[in-house]
C-alpha cells in the first residue's frame, strides 16, 4: 500500500488544482453529463487560461482554446468517446465549436455554466447536509486510519 500524504493548509489553497463548478455536480441541468464529459469540462475550461495568455480570442474578446480530440483523448485517458463527450457538452450549453478549416482543430469556447435558483438551493442544502452529518467510524474502518 502506498504511503499516505496528509496535505498541509498552503497545498489545499494552491492554485495548482483544475476546479469543478459545484452546478455540475449538484444541479439538476447538468445530471445527465457523465463523469467524463464533466471532467472533459474542466480540463477545457483550465485550457482557457492558456488561451488568455497566447491571444486565443476572437474579434470580440470572447476567449476559444484548441484543444484536438486525439489530446483530449490522451488528456483523459479514454478512447472513443471525445465526439460524443464534446457533444454532450454542446447540449447543455457549455461547449461550442467553430470549424476554421479543413485538418484544423476548431476553435473551442467554453460555455459558462448556468445556475438556476434551484440549482443554487439544491447545492447549499446538499452542503449544509453533509457538513451536519458525522458518522462515527466503527471498529473494521478504523484500522484504515493510523
Amino acid at each position: 500500500m502506498e504511503r499516505f500524504i496528509y496535505y498541509s493548509k498552503p497545498e489545499v489553497e494552491s492554485p495548482d488544482f483544475l476546479k469543478l463548478p459545484k452546478t455540475l455536480i449538484y444541479g439538476r441541468r447538468y445530471s445527465s453529463l457523465i463523469s467524463s464529459a464533466k471532467l472533459a469540462y474542466v480540463v477545457l475550461r483550465d485550457r482557457l487560461e492558456w488561451s488568455v495568455r497566447n491571444g486565443c480570442y476572437d474579434e470580440n474578446g470572447n476567449v476559444f482554446c484548441i484543444y484536438t480530440n486525439v489530446d483530449l483523448a490522451e488528456t483523459l485517458r479514454i478512447t472513443g468517446t471525445v465526439a460524443a463527450i464534446k457533444h454532450s457538452l454542446s447540449d447543455v450549453g457549455l461547449l461550442y465549436q467553430v470549424r476554421v478549416g479543413q485538418n484544423m482543430p476548431n476553435h473551442l469556447y467554453i460555455g459558462q455554466p448556468v445556475d438556476h435558483f434551484n440549482d443554487v438551493a439544491t447545492i447549499e442544502n446538499k452542503l449544509k447536509s453533509n457538513a451536519t452529518e458525522f458518522m462515527p467510524l466503527d471498529d473494521s474502518a478504523r484500522g484504515w486510519i493510523q
